[in-house]
């Protein structure tokens, strides 16, 4: 009888631990603080300099001018992508060396430029838009511009432009 009784106390704290469990759990809420430091394009480590206003051009012929020019401030050699887009008025062409996606390896500190060639076609103002998007790949880095950067150029070709048959 004591023997049965043993069994049964037994038992019955073995069923009592299945249903009270073990003290583990499943999910946990924490709140953490978290900051965060947003910095401008040129202060970034896929560091950006372009101009944030409109361009003013003037005279007739070509204009070099630098789309944007991109340095390398992460800790390790980079690949950057740039991809360049180009909308274009009458009366100007644009030529971008990055119309096309180009590839460009830098070392710490490293920096490029993307050039464009602006021309006259004809007398008179004109605009043309020139949008850019990076792209920065390495050892477990990866960077992107989340959107395109805009550059807005004015030209203001003059009436005494020279007419050439030269393609830009």
């Amino acid at each position: 009888m004591m023997r049965r009784r043993l069994l049964f106390l037994c038992a019955l704290v073995v069923v009592a631990s299945f249903a009270v469990g073990t003290g583990s759990y499943s999910a946990a809420s924490v709140e953490r603080d978290a900051t965060v430091n947003v910095v401008a394009d040129k202060d970034a480590y896929m560091s950006l300099l372009y101009s944030d206003d409109t361009v003013r051009l003037e005279g007739s012929g070509a204009h070099e001018v630098t789309v944007v020019t991109v340095r390398n401030r992460f800790t390790q050699p980079v690949d950057f992508a740039v991809t360049v887009t180009v909308t274009a008025g009458d009366g100007l062409t644009v030529k971008a060396d990055a119309m096309e996606t180009t590839s460009v390896s830098a070392g710490i500190g490293d920096a490029f430029d993307v050039p464009a060639t602006i021309a006259c076609q004809s007398p008179g103002q004109h605009r043309a838009t020139v949008a850019f998007d990076v792209t920065a790949t390495g050892a477990g880095v990866t960077a992107e511009t989340t959107t395109s950067r805009t550059i807005e150029y004015l030209v203001n070709c003059s009436n005494n432009q020279e007419q050439t048959d030269t393609e830009v």
